[in-house]
């Protein structure tokens, strides 16, 4: 007996600190993974040699690693607390980053409980003092960080923040244009289009159009007007979330107008007539991203024509249609998005 404290107990929990035992497991820890992935035993072997001196217990958790495309995806799930999902491309990774995330969450859970244990418990956590035990050093402490061993031992480096979509991307879409003002009546038709773009930065967009007004009312016979004609855009700069974002562009439309009369009791002679399209303005681009691959894409453009066309017949003299100093479009398209690669996610690289 040593101050009415009964010296074998205390010295056996003290050897028994000292033996670097292996952290306890809650029963309900469950694992999940690839055949080709790691085991459970490499995993814990990682997070039990990470584990600072004195810790010795791991919260219960959940790991479920799934093959995702050409990397894996993994949700680590915790207690109470949101699941947590990882990704990289290779299994090794996305294990590394959870054993980091459970030695995190088990250093807090042990300061928790020793913040809120007693005097007593306090005492029993230390050795106890003996005549042959040296005296404190007024040198710092060392500390020794644990050196990875196991299937799972590979150096590590932090991996870079995660970052937004980056790199160039390919587009390519379809849809309808209406231009309101090249002739009496509304022309539209059917556009394809083919893209270049940065995220976020610059696009550069090609678009093949045909409309066409069909029978138009006018006096002193019907007529009919359609174009034909390429668009190249080019957008900078991005306004909103990357999800639902507005682009100021500039357009510059090329092509051939084309035009007739219809026969009638006053007009028996009719003939078509082709004339160069072309003008320049600036616009305005929406977008709204309906996947990672598909977006609905609508533009608003207010151009200024470099001829100005009429619409005329002769004897009798008669002035249909003369085009204005601006020329409105609108336009709306469905475009697949390709070649975009995808941002860094939070994990360990290599």
């Amino acid at each position: 007996m040593l101050g009415g404290r009964p010296v074998v107990p205390v010295l056996a929990l003290w050897s028994l600190a000292m033996l670097g035992s292996k952290p306890a497991l809650a029963q309900a820890t469950e694992f999940s993974a690839p055949a080709a992935c790691p085991s459970r035993d490499a995993l814990l072997e990682l997070v039990h040699e990470r584990l600072p001196m004195g810790v010795d217990k791991i919260p219960a958790f959940g790991v479920k690693v799934q093959a995702k495309g050409r990397g894996f995806r993994g949700t680590l799930e915790l207690g109470r607390s949101a699941p947590r999902e990882l990704r990289g491309e290779t299994c090794v990774e996305v294990l590394e980053a959870m054993a980091i995330i459970l030695v995190l969450r088990a250093e807090r859970q042990h300061e928790e409980e020793q913040a809120e244990s007693g005097p007593a418990a306090a005492f029993l956590a230390e050795p106890l003092p003996t005549e042959s035990a040296p005296e404190p050093s007024a040198v710092d402490p060392v500390v020794k960080t644990p050196s990875v061993v196991g299937p799972l031992a590979q150096p590590l480096r932090p991996s870079p923040a995660p970052s937004k979509e980056q790199g160039f991307a390919y587009r390519f879409g379809a849809g309808l244009v209406i231009l309101p003002d090249i002739a009496p009546a509304v022309s539209w038709g059917p556009v394809a289009l083919v893209a270049l773009e940065r995220a976020g930065a610059w696009s550069l967009r090609l678009g093949v159009e045909r409309t066409a007004t069909g029978t138009m009312d006018t006096q002193p016979a019907a007529t009919w007007a359609r174009l034909s004609a390429a668009r190249l855009g080019g957008c900078v700069g991005q306004l909103g979330p990357s999800w639902a974002s507005v682009r100021p562009c500039l357009q510059l439309a090329g092509g051939v107008f084309e035009a007739g009369g219809i026969r009638n009791d006053a007009i028996t002679r009719v003939r078509r007539i082709g004339r160069p399209w072309a003008s320049l303005g600036g616009s305005l681009r929406a977008e709204l991203r309906l996947s990672r691959q598909l977006v609905l894409a609508g533009e608003a453009a207010w151009l200024m024509p470099f001829v100005r066309q009429q619409l005329a017949f002769e004897s009798p003299d008669a002035v249909v249609y003369q085009t204005g100093a601006i020329s409105r479009y609108f336009g709306a398209t469905v475009e697949f998005v390709m070649g975009r690669s995808k941002g860094a996610v939070p994990g360990i690289a290599r």
